[in-house]
């Protein structure tokens, strides 16, 4: 792989990066190649922010030069156009592929959208509502989820909203939490400016507080504790798996659950981290350490293009 050379110096009136690097990896399907993308924002002047994407194919084509090259876009902003301030601070938290396009996911703010085919940037702030200080802004990515639906071609949104607007700790007394799941919604390519289009809006699925699973699941099969890291079955969508940490306690009991959003009702619990009892195991550092900084037991899912079919044909 040829290596990534310096991007070109910013111009005199980009004022600030703001964004660190962030990289992803997109399936060229329709002409069955890799791209590597690298992206930066850059303020270049007020109420403008500008997308640097460093791109690298996988192999030399017809339309594609050799090695590196740097392109510079302006952003569309999806709706509100004053909501482009939320770029000023972005950080990514995970790069995604869907739909052809490229993905990069801050929890706190939204999705930037790069589509290669009509060589555009686009950002979605998320449906919620940023100005409530419903718990601490550094503890969004534990409470939200983007999952991709490879059959269905569909990116669903889920936030986990806690009453008590805390962040990495329990529950206050009488205080719960609200599931709300979004899916969204594609439009038609519309040509602007000599730019191709499409138009995208989040719909909300279903809204589910904790007191209704309570009430449903007894304390056996899902712990009267907040349900973090939310991801959604990618063959069965209406279920949601979470990762329901026991947070009074400094070395943490932690459970898998996926929960039947249709029903309401617990399909499976297991328990994931057993806290304490840990300590004299062979999995007392892995205890420690997801007790202090704890992450999605599910971080990722391999594409299809290079992993085996869930089907067990082409296994044999």
């Amino acid at each position: 792989m040829t290596p990534l050379p310096p991007c070109r110096r910013p111009p005199e009136n980009d004022r600030r990066m703001v964004m660190l690097r962030s990289t992803g990896l997109l399936y060229l399907g329709n002409q069955d190649e890799f791209e590597v993308v690298e992206l930066n924002l850059y303020l270049s002047r007020p109420q403008v922010v500008l997308a640097q994407l460093c791109l690298l194919r996988s192999h030399i084509s017809k339309v594609a030069s050799s090695g590196w090259r740097t392109i510079r876009l302006p952003i569309h902003v999806h709706g509100n156009p004053d909501d482009v301030h939320q770029l000023y601070s972005w950080k990514t938290d995970t790069v995604i592929p869907f739909d052809n396009q490229l993905c990069w996911i801050d929890y706190m703010r939204g999705i930037l959208f790069y589509d290669p085919a009509a060589i555009v940037v686009s950002f979605l702030p998320f449906p919620v509502d940023h100005e409530t200080p419903r718990r601490n802004k550094e503890c969004f990515w534990l409470y939200r989820g983007v999952s991709v639906l490879d059959a269905s071609g569909v990116l669903k949104f889920i936030d986990v909203a806690r009453d008590d607007g805390l962040g990495f700790e329990s529950l206050r007394r009488d205080a719960g939490f609200t599931v709300t799941c979004y899916s969204l919604v594609l439009g038609e390519h519309k040509k602007k400016k000599k730019k191709h289009r499409r138009t995208m809006e989040w719909r909300e699925d279903y809204k589910i507080t904790s007191n209704e699973l309570w009430s449903i699941n007894s304390l056996d099969c899902l712990p009267r504790t907040l349900l973090m890291f939310p991801q959604v079955d990618i063959d069965r969508p209406h279920i949601v798996h979470f990762l329901a940490p026991e947070l009074r306690y400094v070395i943490k009991k932690m459970w898998v659950v996926a929960i039947d959003m249709n029903t309401k009702i617990v399909e499976s619990s297991s328990l994931y981290i057993n806290g304490k009892e840990d300590l004299q195991t062979e999995d007392a550092g892995l205890t420690r350490a997801k007790s202090r900084f704890p992450q999605s037991f599910l971080p990722s899912d391999f594409s299809k293009f290079i992993t085996f079919s869930r089907t067990r044909n082409n296994m044999e």
